[in-house]
């Protein structure tokens, strides 16, 4: 009997632990620019295309930058949980450095950083033009933490001296386990 409990315990325990560590995968819907700073960027745009009913979901990110972007431009991001048709704030928020953000967060810096290394480009990001297209989002390494399954994400980025608000992007999502 006794034997009995602990096989029922490790099972119980591997189910959960298999839940956690299960990568998943983010299907972005739609993104917009909402503010953009011209002192610091421009000619930003973010798209999600698709092309055929059963490609997948892809990003367009084009934009340019006027100065040197490294620990002097902080990044906010804001999860939103989708219910009832409105999107309520959530207690998940990340708020880093933008350097590192890539080099020391260990979920969405290293699907971030996946995305660079694929364009060789590295943090920091010399001023000029910058185009990521056809961009997935790689959810392999990332644990299933999303406590919700359809949300938003709003990324607002800051210069850290002065506080000035660089530019305010959002994207609605789904997540698959």
């Amino acid at each position: 009997m006794r034997h009995a409990n602990i096989v029922l315990l490790v099972i119980v325990l591997a189910t959960f632990y298999s839940e956690w560590i299960l990568s998943i995968e983010i299907i972005p819907e739609r993104t917009e620019v909402t503010y953009v700073n011209e002192k610091y960027l421009y000619n930003v745009s973010a798209r999600v295309i698709r092309y055929g009913r059963k490609s997948d979901y892809l990003y367009n990110l084009e934009g340019g930058i006027k100065h040197t972007w490294g620990n002097n431009i902080t990044i906010h991001f804001v999860f939103f949980e989708a219910q009832n048709n409105q999107y309520k704030r959530s207690l998940l928020e990340i708020k880093l450095k933008y350097c590192d953000l890539f080099q020391r967060d260990q979920y969405l810096g290293k699907m971030l950083s996946a995305i660079l290394d694929k364009y060789g480009v590295s943090c920091p990001f010399a001023p000029g033009m910058y185009r990521f297209l056809n961009v997935t989002l790689p959810g392999e390494n990332i644990p299933n933490f999303m406590p919700f399954r359809k949300g938003k994400v709003e990324a607002t980025f800051n210069q850290l001296q002065t506080q000035d608000l660089v530019a305010r992007i959002f994207a609605i999502f789904t997540v698959k386990s």
